[in-house]
């Protein structure tokens, strides 16, 4: 990437987790995760068909968000790293660890010291082949 690269920033629906969270109760909290797997890959794949038609070819370079979910990017085709030490992070440490207590306070205990922030990247290219190439395994299971 070279500085003015047009790069699409993701940002998580709360509004979406806490309908998903609201039908918690009438649910399992496996469903909620199942439920919200699903929902992902199905966003993900709205989002490479949109980039594919919507866009000029090789007009978006890349792909970036922060997530609080664990780091197995890797194995699905995209990097993640932690975010550096300051603020940014100890901010979002917190916000993910009053996320976690609202909407799975069942796992809050068990997971608050593995929030640590990651940036995750990739390419339209890597979001189409997870979607829809030989790495789709991931998708092919929620679909």
């Amino acid at each position: 990437m070279t500085e003015g690269d047009a790069i699409l920033v993701l940002h998580f629906n709360n509004d979406f987790m806490a309908r998903l969270h609201d039908r918690s109760e009438k649910t399992s909290s496996r469903r909620v995760v199942w439920s919200f797997g699903k929902a992902l890959i199905q966003s993900m794949a709205r989002l490479s068909e949109n980039l594919q038609t919507q866009t000029a070819p090789h007009e978006i370079k890349a792909i970036t968000g922060v997530t609080w979910f664990k780091t197995h990017g890797d194995k699905v085709g995209f990097e993640s790293h932690p975010l550096p030490a300051g603020w940014r992070r100890k901010l979002l440490h917190w916000h993910f660890r009053l996320l976690l207590l609202a909407l799975f306070p069942q796992l809050q205990a068990h997971q608050n010291g593995q929030l640590v922030p990651h940036q995750f990247w990739l390419t339209p290219a890597q979001l189409h082949n997870n979607v829809e190439g030989e790495r789709s395994h991931v998708a092919q299971r929620f679909s």
